[in-house]
Order: C-alpha cells, then sequence, then structure tokens
C-alpha cells in the first residue's frame, strides 16, 4: 500500500554534488527513478552531502536504490572513481496527518537555511520550493522544451522510458515543477501566504502540539527527526533559522568550482580524484587560510 515517506540519506566524507551541472543531473536521475517505480515526488533538497525527499511509494527502498544506482554511474563516470558514493544506510519514516505533512516538508525546504547556505529557502535552486504556488509568487516562467524524441534520447538513456508529462529543457534538465506533485502541497498549506508562513515560521513546542492534534501515534517531525543520521549541530542549525548565520561562510558548491576550475588546471588534473595526497594537503591548507574553510569542509571537497 502506498504511503507517504520523508527520506534523508547521506554521503558525509565526500560531497555529492560539485557543481550546479550536478545538482541538475540529480534530479533528472531522481525524476526517472520516481516514475520507474510508479512513486510520487512530493519535495526534495539536495545538499552537498545529503538529500531530503517527501515521496509517496508502496517501496521506499527501491525508490532509493533506483536513484543512487543512477547517479552513482554518472558521478563516477565524470569524475574518474570507483565504488559507491555515500553511506549505504538511508534513513526515513512515515508521514501522516496534515499538521505532520506540512511540518514535514516545511523542515525539508527549509533546510538550506538551517545548513547556513542561503538566507532564504526561496533562493535556494536546488529544492522543490519553487515549484509550490509558483504563477502566484514567481509569475509565468517560460522554459523552452525539447519535443523531439530523438533528441531527448541523448540526455536520457532508452532504457528509461520517459513520461510524455515530463517537461525537459534544450539543455536536458528535467523541469522539476513537470515532476513534482505540487498540487498536493498547496492542497494543505492553501494558500501562498500561509506556505510563505510556514517556511519563515521558527522551530517551537507550538510545531509539536499541533501535530499531536492528528493523533496518528508518530512523534512529531522537528529537526531532530529530519536530520537523524546527518551528524548535524541542531543548536547551530536553530541559530541559523533564527537568522544569526554567518554570511560569510563558503559553501560546499563554491568550494569545489575553486578546485575543480582553479586548481586542477594548474596540475593538469582532470578530477580531484587524480589529486596526489600532498596536493591536497597544499590545497588544503590554501583553501582554509584563504577562504576560512573548515578543515571537515575541505576534506569532504577533495574526498
Amino acid at each position: 500500500m502506498e504511503s507517504l515517506y520523508h527520506i534523508c540519506f547521506t554521503s558525509h566524507n565526500l560531497v555529492m554534488f560539485r557543481s550546479e551541472n550536478d545538482y541538475k543531473r540529480a534530479f533528472n536521475c531522481l525524476a526517472m527513478a520516481v516514475n520507474k517505480t510508479g512513486s510520487k515526488l512530493i519535495a526534495y533538497a539536495f545538499m552537498s552531502d545529503h538529500v531530503h525527499l517527501a515521496i509517496s511509494t508502496n517501496d521506499v527502498s527501491a525508490v532509493v536504490s533506483s536513484f543512487r544506482i543512477r547517479y552513482n554511474k554518472y558521478f563516477n563516470c565524470k569524475y574518474r572513481r570507483k565504488g559507491n558514493l555515500g553511506e549505504r544506510r538511508y534513513f526515513y519514516n512515515e508521514l501522516k496527518g496534515s499538521n505532520h505533512i506540512m511540518a514535514a516538508i516545511s523542515y525539508i525546504l527549509k533546510n538550506p537555511l538551517h545548513h547556513n547556505i542561503t538566507r532564504s529557502p526561496l533562493g535556494y535552486p536546488f529544492s522543490s520550493v519553487r515549484c509550490y504556488f509558483s504563477d502566484q509568487i514567481w509569475g509565468e516562467e517560460k522554459v523552452k522544451t525539447l519535443n523531439d524524441s530523438r533528441a531527448i534520447r541523448e540526455y536520457i538513456s532508452y532504457r528509461d522510458s520517459f513520461p510524455s508529462n515530463y517537461e525537459i529543457s534544450c539543455n536536458g534538465h528535467i523541469n522539476p515543477k513537470s515532476v513534482v506533485e505540487y498540487r498536493f502541497v498547496e492542497n494543505y498549506f492553501r494558500t501562498p501566504a500561509i506556505f510563505s508562513y510556514f517556511l519563515y515560521r521558527k522551530s517551537g513546542e507550538d510545531w509539536k502540539i499541533e501535530q499531536e492534534q492528528d493523533k496518528n501515534g508518530i512523534p512529531p517531525i522537528d529537526l531532530g527527526v529530519i536530520e537523524s543520521g546527518t551528524q548535524c549541530n541542531i543548536h547551530a542549525m536553530l541559530m541559523n533559522e533564527r537568522g544569526r548565520r554567518n554570511i560569510f561562510v563558503i559553501s560546499d558548491l563554491e568550494l569545489c568550482k575553486i578546485i575543480d576550475d582553479k586548481f586542477l588546471p594548474v596540475l593538469h588534473k582532470e578530477s580531484f580524484t587524480e589529486l596526489l595526497p600532498y596536493q591536497k594537503s597544499n590545497i588544503a591548507e590554501k583553501m582554509i587560510q584563504k577562504f576560512g574553510a573548515t578543515s571537515k569542509q575541505v576534506k569532504r571537497c577533495l574526498g
């Protein structure tokens, strides 16, 4: 029987997405995994070293496996590496009741804010946040799409059935709004104002009290539940939510871009995986000194 789940999987020792194109290819992989397993994508947020999903499915394992196999193959081919990407284990919990579901979706979409990546969840490009109430919040956005089946197959494997309702842009990226069940979410939040309110609403006991009204026998959703398995500092995430973020923190995406665009060409390397230990140490030292990156951050960007 199909149920709604929050799913999270991680990659603590190596970033999963080194470029904007990686994020977009990851969504392609997710879209095809959702279609293959007959599931429904409700919400998502791709972070550099972990992924949050809200998916309606009757087989969580199949969805996760289908996505990770596809993206792992792409990542390994692009960056000349072998092996699994990220930890094998994944975490999930069932979502039941309107307050429970609305809280979970809100926490997923607020993830970039909690991780000090953006000042506003609405400004993060690698989540489904812009799929909901898009015409009313952002205005109509026209994307030039591919309609020729042969052109589409330059980006989508012939082994995959490409749904007729999926839109794919001329640069090979599937349009998230053609995949995400945005009307499902809009029916819960009802108006753009309520949706925005939940995105900026501070965590607190009132969230838990509201969810207890669902009487679903499931513990209330909070940051601790959403981030279980990510090894994150919940206190720091709450501070970020309250606007007490350090705006000078460099992101993993920015660090990876510097490594791949600046350091690799000078060292005549095609990928970070080809760097020798002493070269990684030299780069790490410069990253920490010049950009204020943390040791843990540099390690996962350099693998």
